[in-house]
Order: structure tokens, then sequence, then C-alpha cells
């Protein structure tokens, strides 16, 4: 194996105690050179991911000069499962929950600097629950990099309104532990069958951390966590409620994810006072996994977009609430109301600036194999 894809040198592993006494799982590196830390970058898995998938990621990172948490959500990787006689079940007990868990990680673990930007880096349903959190907890992220959001989910050959209706009948009768149709425990998946990725090495390197590490293995997801993604899908759709995310975000939309849906990501992107959308058209769902020509170029977006945060002396947690109403605000997040319209490019460039597919079903709702 490749250096770039082991765990890199001084990482640290631990965990903390949620508001329901379940452990959730992180890890931590920082640069060798600790007075030029440039900030932080907290990497946010999707669906069923684990940390160990992202070392070549916290390893970029570092690289470029940040330090770098990873944190395992609850119910995935190695944080506690939420079903202990079926721990395999990619179960919910609500989206909510998972945004409590994002505030403890980053108000009591990563303590963030006043003086050091915060960012976050997630994928698909991390990227959901980064969303979220922005909204909900202001004035503690000071940028937000993303892909492939989870703003809405491909459910195959199943009509979409025919699936949250099922979820949310199977929830209201008491059957929210059993697995969807067709759903059952993690199943090794060959190259040639994913639909996740390009890239045949990162896609075995991940087969392999599953299969060598059973405990990190989750298999399709309940009936309970189909419900509570629609909920919350329903909440972070609303238009109010994205034109009130004031950070500064970086979206990335991959032009052959069969998992998520794009257009729900195109109409998001204009509603965020401050996103810059990019495309991959030749991409698939998880673009951190992707070749090196889409993560070289998804990565230079990326520094593109972190150098407006170089030096600047005033971050997002130097305002309160109250402040934000004023004037000093514009010098970390401008006001929702009147924010610039979002940019949408797909060519090389990334304008450095401080403002702001096909589908192709599947016969089931589940054999996806949901990698959100």
């Amino acid at each position: 194996m490749s250096q770039r894809w082991k765990e890199p040198d001084g990482f640290q592993w631990s965990t903390f105690k949620n508001e329901d006494g379940a452990s959730v799982r992180y890890g931590h590196v920082s640069p060798k050179n600790k007075k030029d830390i440039k900030g932080t970058v907290a990497i946010l898995p999707g669906f069923r991911e684990t940390a160990e998938k992202y070392h070549e990621t916290v390893r970029d990172f570092v690289d470029r000069g940040y330090a770098v948490y990873v944190m395992d959500w609850r119910g995935q990787g190695g944080s506690d499962h939420y079903l202990a006689n079926d721990p395999q079940k990619s179960h919910s007990e609500g989206f909510d929950a998972q945004v409590r868990d994002l505030d403890h990680f980053i108000s009591k673990i990563i303590k963030p600097e006043k003086e050091k930007p915060l960012l976050l880096a997630a994928h698909s349903m991390g990227a959901h629950l980064s969303l979220r959190y922005l909204k909900e907890h202001p004035g503690m992220v000071d940028g937000a990099m993303l892909t492939a959001p989870m703003l809405d989910i491909k459910t195959g050959a199943l009509p979409k309104h025919i699936a949250r209706t099922l979820a949310k009948h199977a929830v209201s009768s008491g059957k929210g532990e059993k697995y969807i149709p067709g759903g059952k425990d993690w199943q090794e998946t060959a190259f040639a069958d994913n639909k996740l990725t390009h890239d045949e090495t990162r896609h075995d390197l991940g087969q392999g951390i599953m299969k060598n590490n059973p405990h990190l293995q989750t298999g399709d997801p309940t009936y309970r966590w189909v419900h509570e993604a629609f909920k919350s899908m329903d909440i972070l759709n609303d238009e109010s409620y994205l034109r009130s995310i004031d950070t500064p975000i970086l979206l990335a939309s991959a032009g052959q994810d069969e998992t998520v849906d794009v257009p729900p990501q195109d109409r998001a992107a204009k509603m965020l006072p401050r996103c810059t959308q990019v495309s991959f058209p030749d991409a698939r769902h998880e673009i951190w996994m992707e070749t090196d020509d889409i993560r070289t170029d998804w990565l230079a977006k990326c520094e593109t977009f972190l150098k407006q945060f170089d030096g600047k002396k005033k971050l997002a947690r130097d305002f309160d609430k109250n402040a934000r109403k004023n004037e000093d605000w514009k010098g970390a997040h401008p006001p929702t109301p009147h924010g610039p319209r979002p940019r949408h490019i797909e060519d090389d460039s990334l304008p450095g600036q401080d403002n702001g597919g096909d589908d192709k079903p599947s016969s089931s709702f589940s054999n996806r194999r949901f990698g959100l």
C-alpha cells in the first residue's frame, strides 16, 4: 500500500460521549511545524463510511498546513452503532441528534481558535449534516467544502414518494428497525459493480478496510433511517432555511452521481448566499475518492477557496449573534438577504473571491449499496 493511504504519522484516535451516552470516535493530527498552522479542517464522512477511508484526504490538508480532525458519525465506523443486536444495520434516531454530536465535536473537542479559521470538508450525508449545523450554529465555522451533499436521495426503481410513504408507515407500525426491501449486511462489492468511484485502487482500499475490520462494517439502511433522512431533507430544502446559511461554501456536484440527486444541489446553490458550485461531469458520487485527475482538480479548487481565509483578521467566532447585524460582520460573513448570487463553473478556474447526469436507476431501493 502506498504511504499516502496509510494512517498519517502522529495521527491520534480518541472518543467522546454524546448526550445519549454513546461513544463517538474521532482522530486528529497536526503539521509538524505547529507555528505555521493555517487553521483547522474537520472532515465529516458520508453515510456508511469510516474515518480510515479518509487518511489520504487527511494528508492532503496536513500537507497544506492545516490541523485535521475526522469524526465517525454515531451508527457507523468506530463509533457506537445503534442496534446492539444488529450492529450492521444503518439505523437512526433522528438527524437532530447527529447535529448535536457535531456541535459537541466542534465546540468541546476541536475548540477552534479565534485567530485561525475552522473549515469543514464533508461528503454526502456529512455535507447534509454540515449544512444543518451551519444554519443551527451560526458563527462557529468559517467555510465549508462540500461534495455531493445529500439534499435528496435516489430510490432506484421504487418511486420516491412510495419509498417515503413506505418508510413512514413502517416506522409508525413498529417496523422501523427492519431493513428496507432487499437490505442486507455489508458485502464486499467488486470494482466493476460499484457506482461510487472510477478509481479502482481507492475503491479496493475502501473495501479492504471494511473486509479486514468487521466492527467497522455497516449494511443497508433501516426503514427508520430512510424516514429520518426524508424528514431532515425536508428541513434542509426549505428555501428560507437555505437562504439563512451565510457561511462561505464550495459545493461540488458529480455528473455521474447515482446515489443522490444533483438538481436539488443546483437549487440549493442558487439560494445559499455565499456558495460557489463546481461541477465534475465525469465524477461519480465519491469525489474525494475519485481518480487522480478529478481529485487534483477538486483539491486545487479547495486551495483557491481556502486562500480567502489566509491572514483574515475577522473570523466567524469574532462575532456574536447580535454583532452579525452590524457592518463589521461583513468582514467575516455578509448578511444573508443581500448576499451575492452563487457562481456556477465547470472549467478549471475558480475565482478567489470573498463573496460568497444521466440517471440510471437500479432495480431496487437498496441494491445501490447506499454510500451517502
